[in-house]
């Protein structure tokens, strides 16, 4: 999480396709002994779209245009779609989000820095 420092792209990317699959799955651990027996069945097979041609506005269109913008590399795409989730999917995706919109910042920074070392270096007297 973000309490550990800035997370990987890699780690990310991974989180991100555990995240898919609880949102696909639905639910949020709660609920009637069949409820949860039906919960532990998908748990062994999860059945969610993928693709960044996906189509909708639903969790898990968004999810799979998420991670189709991840494998892309493009985190910040990926946070967008990720944004657009409502309800419960934006609750339990909200840790992801939090470590996501730190490594763009982090990004930022340091392509700032990069930049900004750049001009000094180049900068004649």
């Amino acid at each position: 999480g973000a309490d550990s420092g800035v997370p990987e792209r890699e780690v990310l990317r991974t989180e991100l396709g555990t995240l898919a699959d609880r949102i696909a799955q639905g639910g949020d651990g709660e609920g009637s002994m069949l409820e949860q027996a039906a919960s532990n069945l998908l748990s062994v097979v999860t059945v969610r779209k993928v693709g960044g041609d996906a189509e909708g506005d639903g969790p898990s269109a968004r999810m799979a245009r998420a991670e189709a913008a991840m494998v892309e590399g493009d985190l910040a795409a990926a946070v967008q779609e990720v944004e657009g989730l409502t309800g419960p999917a934006a609750e339990q995706a909200a840790d992801w989000l939090a470590d996501a919109r730190l490594r763009l910042q982090a990004e930022a920074a340091l392509a700032d820095l990069q930049a900004r070392a750049y001009e000094l270096l180049t900068q004649t007297n």
